[in-house]
């Protein structure tokens, strides 16, 4: 399967909220690029939603704006877990640079798991 995202991802286990019209998720990441982030969730949401994130980059750091819904893993991909991919939309210029060192950021101790 030929790969179509310019960016690699980065497997990051992060907080995050979402919200598609009035009801409000929260779930966590799998995995994270500049461009978006996969959500790790059984609420899965149609093709092209658009869902206001909020992503928990640290314990004093949050990342928001709006996503479309690229892709839904309804069980299709069994190695992978359920839930959605997301394209970030609309991000200011300090969000995108809050984003790519997560993005880019090696060892778990720079950024840690979502603990319990």
């Amino acid at each position: 399967m030929m790969e179509r995202r310019r960016h690699k991802r980065a497997h990051r286990a992060l907080r995050i909220f979402w919200r598609n019209e009035t009801v409000i998720f929260d779930g966590v990441t799998l995995d994270i690029c500049p461009q978006g982030v996969f959500v790790v969730t059984n609420q899965l949401l149609p093709l092209n939603s658009i869902v206001d994130i909020e992503l928990h980059l640290t314990p004093e750091s949050l990342f928001r704006c709006q996503g479309r819904i690229t892709w839904v893993n309804r069980g299709q991909l069994i190695h992978y877990p359920a839930g959605f991919g997301v394209q970030f939309l609309d991000m200011e210029k300090d969000s995108v640079s809050r984003l790519l060192p997560l993005c880019c950021a090696t060892t778990e101790q720079q950024w840690p798991l979502l603990s319990n």
